[in-house]
């Protein structure tokens, strides 16, 4: 079976959630099907399409990458350029801004295929460039919830009511595209049944991502230090929101509490407002990472305070599977609720709850030694794999 991967970001390296579900979807077909891979990239960032062919080489045939103006951050004026048109239209802004005429013409001069994957809503604005018998939709999150989400806490009256109108289009855009498909691919259960109940049709399943756990946990209380740390890609407004919250209501009551507890955020284009935090004693904004494991070894807390999103945090499954503890907001464990994971809402009760792990050393195994055991129960890498070939082979028998 041939396939056609279409990506809106390349999934190599796999440094966002979106980045990571990609990937590891692109790894379950390749146990299965020959993979072409087609995905934008951004133009600032030239080295990317070399990075793609050696990450996934051995996974891919072959990989197109096409650059585009991708990242808001480094783009802000042609990106606001783009929204301001997009208000003309009734399609959302993501149709505008991710039908590029370079990626239109690449895919109709590709071949037909058995099966063209659209990874992400920003992708399915493709669907008729692409020849193929059978097409798959995957959804990383319900994504019209962002954009109500952003109306409910906009302030100014104006962005409010531009939020309200974009959630309206990207809700019936997310309905009508994912019923063009063949079949559709949630990434949590609440996921799925929103969709199913807003009228999606096609047969879905939700993904799990194969997760491996380690024999042994990478954190150990004794050896990481005092320090709490926040993980994504700071480009995403809902973990650059999240952080912020952090900043604003929880950090304070650490910081003047406890002066031992260290603030790390680790995530890529950090923006101004959070470098802003920065002050090389307490709080360290570190960028990207490049050795993760070695850095989250250090670490004995890892906070999610995410109040915008859907889907599931992968980085949360990534947190349990090695051992290290977690904090979540409700919106941020979504899909993952368990035993190892402190879910609070209040700020304050969410200080407590990053201090009662940083200092109660049993309380702190226990909940490390639950996360590994969820996950080994939850996202074992052959159950997810095999779900996944079934749930392909079934759309097309």
């Amino acid at each position: 079976m041939r396939v056609l991967f279409v990506s809106a970001l390349n999934p190599y390296p796999p440094v966002s959630g979106g980045q990571r579900f990609a990937y590891d979807q692109l790894r379950a077909y390749a146990s299965f099907a020959e993979v072409d891979l087609i995905a934008y990239y951004d133009e600032t960032e030239p080295e990317v399409p070399r990075l793609l062919r050696e990450g996934l080489g051995d996974v891919c045939r072959s990989i197109i990458s096409v650059p585009m103006r991708l990242k808001f951050g480094k783009h802000r004026k042609s990106q606001m350029l783009t929204m301001l048109r997009s208000q003309l239209s009734a399609k959302p802004f993501l149709y505008h801004k991710f039908r590029q005429p370079t990626m239109v013409e690449r895919l109709r001069s590709l071949e037909p295929y058995d099966l063209a994957h659209f990874d992400h809503l920003s992708t399915m604005g493709l669907f008729d460039c692409v020849k193929a018998k059978v097409k798959i939709g995957s959804d990383f999150d319900v994504e019209w919830e962002i954009f109500e989400k952003y109306a409910e806490n906009a302030t100014n009256p104006l962005a409010k009511l531009l939020f309200k109108r974009e959630a309206a289009k990207v809700k019936r855009y997310e309905i009508e595209r994912l019923n063009l498909m063949n079949g559709a691919i949630a990434i949590s259960p609440r996921d799925a049944s929103i969709l199913a109940s807003n009228g999606v049709r096609p047969p879905m399943m939700v993904f799990k991502k194969p997760t491996p756990v380690p024999e042994q946990p990478l954190v150990s209380f004794g050896t990481a230090e005092p320090r709490v740390v926040t993980l994504g890609m700071l480009t995403w407004m809902p973990n650059l929101s999240a952080t912020l919250w952090f900043a604003e209501n929880v950090w304070p009551l650490l910081k003047s509490t406890h002066p031992e507890v260290r603030w790390h955020i680790a995530g890529a284009d950090p923006p101004e407002e959070v470098q802003r935090l920065h002050d090389g004693e307490r709080c360290f904004v570190e960028g990207f990472v490049d050795d993760l494991d070695s850095f989250l070894a250090k670490c004995r807390v890892c906070a999610v305070p995410l109040t915008i999103g859907g889907g599931i945090r992968i980085k949360l499954l990534d947190m349990m599977s090695i051992g290290l503890p977690c904090v979540s907001t409700t919106l941020g464990a979504t899909g993952l609720e368990n035993d190892a994971i402190a879910i609070v809402d209040d700020p304050k009760a969410f200080a407590e709850e990053i201090v009662l792990l940083m200092t109660d050393e049993r309380h702190w195994r226990e909940k490390s030694e639950a996360g590994r055991e969820f996950v080994r129960a939850n996202f074992s890498p052959e159950s997810a794999q095999a779900e996944f070939r079934s749930f392909i082979q079934e759309r097309m028998a």
